[in-house]
This record gives C-alpha cells, sequence and structure tokens, in this order.
C-alpha cells in the first residue's frame, strides 16, 4: 500500500509506502514521523498514489485545504468521481494521451463521461503551457514521461 503525506516543514507533497515508520522528505531531506502525520490518501497500488499525487502537484494555485477537504470526502482516488473536478480531468486526458492519441479522440472520450469540450480543450491547452503534454503532429497529443 501507498500514501501522499505533506512535509509539515516545507509543505512537499510525495508518495511513500503505507505503512512505515518514517520517510525523508525528498525536498528539505527532513525525516517525517509517519506516525504522526497524516496521509492525505491511502492507495493499494503504486501507480493509482503517482496518478493522485500528479493531480495534486498540478494545481499550485489551489491551496492545499482544499485538496485535503477533497480526500476526506473521497473524491481523490474516485474513478468516476460526481464532480466535474479539474484534478481529475487532468488525470484523464494524460491517461489518454500517454498513447500519442488524436486530440479529437480524446475530447469525444472525455466528453462521454460528462465534461464540455470546452473545459477538455483548456485543460489540454494548460498541460501543454506546463510541460506535461505536446503536440507531436498537428491534431495529436501526447504525454511527456518524466521517469
Amino acid at each position: 500500500m501507498y500514501c501522499i503525506v505533506k512535509c509539515p516543514y516545507c509543505q512537499n507533497l510525495q508518495g511513500a509506502q503505507y505503512p512505515i515508520k518514517n520517510t525523508r522528505c525528498r525536498v528539505c531531506s527532513k525525516t517525517l514521523d509517519l506516525k504522526k502525520i497524516d496521509p492525505l490518501g491511502i492507495f493499494d497500488d503504486r501507480d493509482t498514489m503517482k496518478k493522485n499525487l500528479l493531480s495534486l502537484k498540478w494545481d499550485k494555485e489551489t491551496p492545499i485545504e482544499e485538496f485535503e477537504e477533497s480526500v476526506k470526502k473521497g473524491a481523490i482516488g474516485q474513478k468516476n468521481p460526481s464532480s466535474g473536478s479539474r484534478d481529475r480531468l487532468r488525470t484523464m486526458i494524460l491517461e489518454e494521451a500517454g498513447t500519442n492519441a488524436f486530440t479529437e479522440e480524446i475530447v469525444q472520450i472525455i466528453g462521454e463521461r460528462g465534461y464540455s469540450r470546452e473545459d477538455v480543450e483548456n485543460c489540454m491547452e494548460e498541460l501543454k503551457r506546463k510541460g506535461l503534454l505536446y503536440s507531436p503532429r498537428f491534431g495529436k497529443v501526447k504525454r511527456v514521461d518524466r521517469d
């Protein structure tokens, strides 16, 4: 199992194995006592944890308190959240774009899940500006892998 924790010293979000006693912050190098820090989310597998961690880190303008509230309500990690949350939209776009997909296909697939064409296109442009998505050819998009 894995969890997402927030460093109380530098506010960095990072993933960690769960349950373990402690881990080291990757930014400030302080030891984090996981017995004293409540995880923001607990996940069964590493991939799910990484996707949710990325969705938390994407939107730096949104206060962490809103994400913590989303976790408490169960919005983080849901497969089909009822709210049109922006972070879930980003995750879906990046999942679909990982295969070098046509932009229209992504808009159609995600549109079937309840998102508007405008929201999907705006989110794709935002992901391109942030360097998480690019267009290898006109009409196609691909996720930037940073592993």
